[in-house]
């Protein structure tokens, strides 16, 4: 499967917005003027928000804004998938303190929304007391209450 291809029909794949093939029709690349996508100014990095400097012939996210995993957005550093050194710069998510691999993650006991945006409240694989409670609760026979 070729990375950031939208559909395949007849052994051909078409590019997502953003993307071209590449010369051997092998992959799709960033198109001109996105991120990671070929630039000859500034001027023409116009097409991904915070990427406007273009750095050896190439966008790049603009100073303080990071690239996320997939190169298709800048994140804000010290935000959730940001850069950073320390927790201590990871203040700009909720819930996102933490600095893993050199990128603000989530917190302990929360997990990453689907969008990649947000930490939400998550299983940690124990129990919480107010889950107990209403297990027992819940278990009581109604013929007691008679």
């Amino acid at each position: 499967m070729t990375s950031n291809a939208g559909t395949c029909t007849s052994t051909k794949c078409k590019c997502n917005t953003g993307y071209i093939a590449n010369t051997g029709n092998t992959a799709c690349i960033a198109a001109a003027g996105y991120l990671e996508g070929t630039c000859v100014a500034s001027s023409a990095c116009i097409h991904t928000a915070n990427a406007s400097t273009c750095t050896e012939k190439i966008c790049k996210c603009d100073s303080g804004f990071t690239a996320n995993s997939e190169n298709t957005t800048c994140l804000v550093n010290g935000a959730l998938g940001g850069k950073c050194t320390a927790a201590t710069e990871c203040i700009k998510t909720a819930n996102a303190g933490t600095c893993t691999s050199a990128k603000c993650a989530c917190d302990s006991g929360f997990i990453l929304n689907p969008a990649k945006t947000a930490c939400l409240a998550g299983n940690t694989g124990s129990v919480s007391i107010a889950s107990t409670w209403i297990v027992v609760i819940a278990s009581v026979p109604l013929a007691l209450h008679l």
